[in-house]
C-alpha cells in the first residue's frame, strides 16, 4: 500500500490547505507530480502549505515542488508556509537560488551575433593555446642549453626507457599499418595506371608517395595517438598528485626529469620508427607488385633504384624529428596544463592528440611548399 503523501482540505472555495505526510523522495516522484497537478488544475487564490509532518525531502521532489510553487506565484496565487522543519528549509532555498531549467531545447546558435561571439571565444582560445604552447616551447630550449652546459642533468636510463616505450614498443602496429598502406597505395595505383598500359609506373608511385610522405606521416600520426598521449595522461595525473610540486619542494627541476628524457626519446625513436616504416613499406609494394604485375623481387629493385633517388629518401628522415618535437611539446605541455580534476586529464589528453595531429599536418604541408620551391 503506498504511503499518504498530503491531506487536502478547502477551508473555503478558492483556498485550499495542504499538510504533507511522510517521505517525499525520487521513490514517490510519479505520485507527487500526479499531486500537485490535481491540485494546481483547482481555481484557487490561496494556498498554505503545512510541512510539520513531513519526514524526509530529497532534491528531486524539492525541486518539483519549488517549480510547483513557482507555477502559483505566476498565476498570482498567495502561498502560504508553515511547519517546514529547518533542514527542509535549507534544501528549498538552495533549489529557488538556482536557475529555472528551460522548457524547451535552446539553439546552439541563438542568432547571427552569438555565432560571432562563439568564432571569437574559439580564436581566442587558440590563440592562447599557441603562445603557451611558445612559452613551453621556450622554457624547453632554455633547458636544452642547460643540459648542453652540463651534461650530468640529462637523466640517460629515462632517455632510453622512454625510447623503450615510444619506439621498440611501436614497431609492430607501425609495421603493419606500413606494409598495408604500402598494398592499398599499389593496389590502387596499379588499377588506375592498368587503363593506360602503364603498369610499371605503378613503383615509381607507391614508392615515391611511401618515401617522401605517407612513412612518416602515418607513424607520426601513430606515435601521436600512442605517445603524445600518454605523456598528457602520466603528466597530468602526477600533477594532480602534487608529484610535480613535490620535485619542486625538493629542488629538482621538473623539465629535467619528465620534459627533457621524453622529448629526446621521441627525437630519437620516431626518426627510427619512419626508417623501419620506410623499409617494411617497400617490401609490401614489392609484395604487391609480384602479385599483381608479376614484377620480379630483382626488376623491382633495379626500377627502384632507377626512380627513387636520396633527397627522396631523405625528404621524409628530415620531416621526423621536426613532427617528433610537435608531439613531444604538446602532449608534455597539456599535461602540465591539467589542474585539479581526472576529468581535465581526459580533456587534456584528447587536446594533446588533435593538436599533434593538426600541427603534423600544418608542417607536412609547410615543408611541401618549402621543399617545391626549393626543387627537391
Amino acid at each position: 500500500m503506498k504511503p499518504v503523501l498530503a491531506s487536502v482540505s478547502f477551508p473555503s472555495e478558492r483556498e485550499v490547505e495542504v499538510l504533507l505526510h511522510n517521505r517525499w523522495t525520487v521513490h514517490e516522484v510519479e505520485d507527487i507530480r500526479q499531486l500537485l497537478k490535481d491540485i494546481g488544475l483547482k481555481n484557487i487564490n490561496r494556498i498554505t502549505v503545512d510541512g510539520s509532518d513531513l519526514k524526509e525531502v530529497d532534491l528531486s521532489a524539492a525541486w518539483m515542488m519549488v517549480e510547483f510553487g513557482r507555477l502559483l506565484a505566476s498565476r498570482n496565487v498567495e502561498i502560504n508556509r508553515r511547519g517546514i522543519k529547518e533542514e527542509h528549509q535549507r534544501i528549498f532555498s538552495i533549489i529557488r537560488s538556482l536557475e529555472t531549467i528551460p522548457s524547451e531545447r535552446q539553439p546552439y546558435f541563438g542568432s547571427v551575433r552569438d555565432l560571432f561571439v562563439h568564432i571569437g571565444k574559439a580564436s581566442l582560445i587558440a590563440a592562447q593555446s599557441l603562445v603557451d604552447l611558445q612559452m613551453f616551447f621556450g622554457r624547453f630550449c632554455i633547458t636544452v642549453l642547460g643540459t648542453i652546459k652540463n651534461p650530468a642533468r640529462l637523466r640517460f636510463r629515462s632517455v632510453v626507457y622512454h625510447i623503450n616505450e615510444i619506439g621498440l614498443r611501436a614497431i609492430p602496429i607501425v609495421s603493419l599499418l606500413a606494409f598495408l598502406i604500402s598494398i592499398v597505395l599499389g593496389y590502387q595505383g596499379a588499377v588506375q595506371l592498368n587503363r593506360f598500359g602503364a603498369n610499371i609506373f605503378t613503383i615509381n608511385l607507391v614508392s615515391i608517395s611511401l618515401l617522401r610522405e605517407m612513412a612518416v606521416i602515418i607513424t607520426a600520426i601513430i606515435v601521436a595517438g600512442r605517445s603524445g598521449s600518454a605523456f598528457a595522461a602520466k603528466i597530468g595525473v602526477m600533477k594532480i598528485n602534487q608529484e610535480i610540486d613535490a620535485l619542486s619542494t625538493f629542488g629538482l627541476d621538473p623539465f629535467d626529469l619528465l620534459i627533457m628524457p621524453r622529448i629526446l626519446g621521441i627525437l630519437i625513436a620516431l626518426p627510427a620508427l619512419t626508417l623501419i616504416a620506410d623499409f617494411v613499406g617497400l617490401v609490401g609494394t614489392m609484395f604487391i607488385c609480384s602479385q599483381m604485375l608479376h614484377i620480379s623481387p630483382a626488376e623491382f629493385l633495379s626500377r627502384l633504384h632507377e626512380s627513387v633517388s636520396l633527397s627522396t629518401f631523405a625528404i621524409g628522415l628530415v620531416k621526423a624529428p621536426f613532427f617528433a618535437l610537435l608531439i613531444g611539446i604538446t602532449g608534455c605541455q597539456q599535461g602540465l596544463e591539467v589542474k585539479s580534476s581526472s576529468e581535465e586529464v581526459g580533456m587534456r589528453t584528447t587536446t594533446a592528440v588533435v593538436q599533434s595531429i593538426f600541427l603534423i599536418i600544418l608542417a607536412d604541408a609547410a615543408f611541401s611548399i618549402l621543399f617545391t620551391w626549393m626543387g627537391i
